[in-house]
């Protein structure tokens, strides 16, 4: 990056690759947990739930393959196959105390808008004037690295509690 005025092209881009890999990152947290709930439901070979077992892994599996865009919605839609609802956990305070307590509303408006940035990102268009983009460069929304971190720490997060309550439900 070059010091000093002017347009960072590098820091830019840098910053938009980053946002494509983290919603990546995401969607392939969410499969990789759907594919370890769907073994551990599974009943032995034999037992009288096999058979009801055997529908229900074809439907997620099914699911899984058409899961290409990762939104609050279709998270909770592709976890609903298997009787899991991750929403209820999605809450929390910042970790370091400083800032409001996140809703499931706020985690779901603020899941989505990374979905939005990704999308505008993966087909050339300008950014969404969207919370998660606080950066902007003659009005035009900017993407920031305080706003990658930003989404880093969202998305770690998220991961971590969206697993936890599966640990909670499929000990």
């Amino acid at each position: 990056m070059r010091p000093g005025p002017g347009r960072r092209w590098k820091e830019t881009s840098i910053n938009r690759a980053n946002v494509v890999l983290l919603v990546a990152t995401w969607q392939s947290f969410v499969e990789d947990l759907m594919d370890a709930i769907l073994r551990t439901i599974e009943p032995a070979r034999g037992s009288p739930h096999h058979g009801h077992f055997v529908l229900v892994n074809a439907s997620s599996r099914s699911a899984l393959g058409r899961f290409n865009t990762p939104n609050a919605y279709n998270t909770r839609d592709l976890f609903l196959n298997v009787g899991f609802d991750p929403r209820p956990d999605w809450t929390w305070r910042p970790r370091r105390g400083a800032g409001a307590v996140l809703t499931v509303g706020d985690v779901e408006a603020r899941l989505n808008h990374w979905l939005s940035v990704r999308h505008a990102v993966a087909h050339g268009a300008d950014l969404p004037n969207v919370p998660v983009v606080t950066g902007s460069t003659n009005n035009v929304p900017t993407l920031r690295l305080t706003n990658v971190e930003a989404g880093i720490a969202f998305f770690k997060r998220l991961a971590e509690v969206t697993s936890g309550a599966a640990d909670k439900k499929f000990p």
